[in-house]
Formats: structure tokens, C-alpha cells, sequence
């Protein structure tokens, strides 16, 4: 648990689905004020929202924020995550709490859609988990994080190898990576999610019986205490680590990844880590799966650090 001695800090971020509510959740237990930015109880009011804000981009935006606004005085800091539905609230957190240091927090890469217009730069502080982005677009840079977990010593594996997430143009890697690990004969586990980013780039109706439902993140927590190891292919430009490498780390799980920059961090162990190329082949792989896990001493992507990094 965090100390009461640091200022007082205010998290807001989507809960649009149970992934983000569970980083909602830890983070509140780790004594920081985290809520979500906007109030509905309802589908339909999220698409009301959607269309107030990101189509017809109506005033009074206000309106959908939730009850944090009342108590926007009593904070130091305010942290924004990047998925939000109109930087307008920028200026609005500036306008009530003139004195407050405003951060945005990019956890997701950097797309047109989601890039932060230059006028409310003026406002806040920009930060990014990803380095090329940072370069791009002279932001600062702090690790991307988790939180301690519980390993569960008394699961049996029951897969070899796990691929949970939304397609986001990795269909084609991750089919192939499925091909070549199965002529292996490993067990796999793999649920790729249609998200409508894609709609526009193929076609839906080709692969509608090849997508999966979107699980629960508690649901994929289990599955990740019944593996042996995570496959993790970033989206194409990534170079910062995604979730999936953190699970890795905090369970305790093998993993295979497509990010060559892995061999970088001091976490990397050839034991544990398979940087996935032309180059694997069947003994490569066979080779990677029958070496044991090798510990790692300490792990530094902990949500407590990510907090210290911003100097708080």
C-alpha cells in the first residue's frame, strides 16, 4: 500500500469494460484516488455520450462527467488516461483547479484519433509509455505497469500457450504463430475479439465465425493461471511493452512475443522469452518449452513505480 504522506492524487479513466475496472479497482487499493471520468448506467447512455462528444462535439460536456468534479479542489495532481471521449475536460479540470498539475497518460499507442490537440497541450503535462512515441511527439516517457499478483503454485497448466485479445490488424500473425505451435503439438488457447477498428479494413463477413467473445479479464486471469506461457504480437510501430509482457512477468509465465526490443530489458531471459521470427522452427520452439521458467529477482513495472516516476 501506497503511503498518506504524498500529495493527494486524482486518476481518471474510462471503465467502458471489466479490463479497465480492474485497473480501477487496484488502483483504489493502492490508496489513490481513481474513478471514472464519466457518468452513465447504461449502453444507450454510452452511446449518447459518444455522439455528444466525439460527432457532434456538443457543449456542456460537463454534464457527463461524474461526481469527481464536486471534489476537483481538494487535488494536487490529476492523471488522465488517454482513452477519453473529448480533451475538452483538460480545460475544464484546469478552469476548477487552476493549481492542479494535470497529466495525460498515454497507455495506448499514439493514432490520429486519439492524438492530443496542440491548445490543450498548453494545460498539461504529456506522458507515454512507448518510446518512439515519445520521440514523435516530444513527450515524456514512464513505464507501462501492473500490479503484484497472486500466483497460483497450485494450478496445473492445461494450456501450453495463450493468445487472448482484439484482432487490431494481428489476425494473420497470430494465425500463423497458432499453425506453426500446434505442428508441435502444443495445447493452445486462442481468442481473437473482432473490434470495430478493423471494419473498414476487411472483410467482417469472411471471419464472423472465426472471432471469439470478448471475456472477462477475471475469466482471463484464470486461463493465464492455467497456462504455461503468453503469446504477445504488439501492434505494428509498438515498441513499449504491452500488457501481455506484464502479465507474463507478474504470473510467472513464459512468453513469445513478435517485440524484438525484448532482448533489451533487464528482464529478458532466453529461458523465458522467445522473440518470435522466420528463424523458429520446430526444435527452437520444442527447445524453448521444455527449459524450465528461470526466476527473475525483482520486477520494476509495478503500479507504485509508475507513481514515483512522475515525481509524486
Amino acid at each position: 500500500m501506497m503511503g498518506e504522506n504524498r500529495k493527494s492524487i486524482l486518476i481518471l479513466k474510462s471503465d467502458k469494460d471489466s479490463f479497465e475496472n480492474f485497473y480501477i479497482n487496484h488502483m483504489q487499493e493502492n490508496n489513490i484516488k481513481t474513478v471514472p471520468i464519466y457518468r452513465y448506467n447504461k449502453r444507450v447512455a454510452l452511446w449518447i455520450l459518444t455522439i455528444w462528444m466525439e460527432l457532434l462535439h456538443l457543449p456542456f460536456q460537463w454534464i457527463w462527467y461524474g461526481n469527481w468534479k464536486k471534489f476537483l479542489y481538494k487535488y494536487d495532481v490529476v492523471i488522465v488516461f488517454d482513452n477519453i471521449s473529448s480533451w475538452k475536460v483538460l480545460s475544464y479540470i484546469k478552469k476548477k483547479n487552476p493549481k492542479a498539475r494535470i497529466i495525460v497518460w498515454y497507455w495506448n499507442m499514439i493514432t490520429k484519433k486519439n492524438v492530443i490537440p496542440g491548445k490543450y497541450r498548453k494545460t498539461c503535462e504529456v506522458w507515454s509509455f512507448d518510446q518512439q512515441d515519445c520521440m514523435r511527439y516530444k513527450l515524456q516517457k514512464n513505464i507501462q505497469f501492473y500490479f503484484h499478483s497472486e500466483v497460483r503454485q497450485d494450478i496445473l497448466p492445461q494450456y501450453d500457450a495463450i493468445f487472448v485479445g482484439k484482432d487490431k490488424g494481428r489476425w494473420e500473425v497470430v494465425m500463423d504463430m497458432k499453425r506453426r505451435l500446434e505442428n508441435c503439438n502444443l495445447k493452445l488457447y486462442i481468442n481473437v475479439v473482432k473490434d470495430t477498428s478493423m471494419i473498414k479494413k476487411i472483410n467482417i463477413r469472411n471471419r464472423r465465425n472465426k472471432y471469439e467473445r470478448l471475456l472477462d479479464y477475471k475469466e482471463v486471469l484464470r486461463i493465464i493461471n492455467e497456462s504455461s506461457c503468453i503469446i504477445d504480437v504488439p501492434q505494428p510501430g509498438q515498441t513499449g511493452l504491452t500488457v501481455r509482457t506484464l502479465e507474463a512477468l507478474f504470473y510467472k509465465k513464459k512468453l513469445i512475443s513478435t517485440n524484438m526490443s525484448l532482448r533489451s530489458y533487464e528482464f529478458y531471459r532466453p529461458e523465458n522469452i522467445l522473440i518470435w521470427n522466420s528463424e523458429c522452427d520446430n526444435d527452437t520452439i520444442i527447445d524453448f518449452f521444455r527449459k524450465p521458467y528461470k526466476e527473475i529477482a525483482d520486477v520494476q513495472f509495478a503500479f507504485e513505480n509508475w507513481i514515483d516516476n512522475f515525481g509524486l
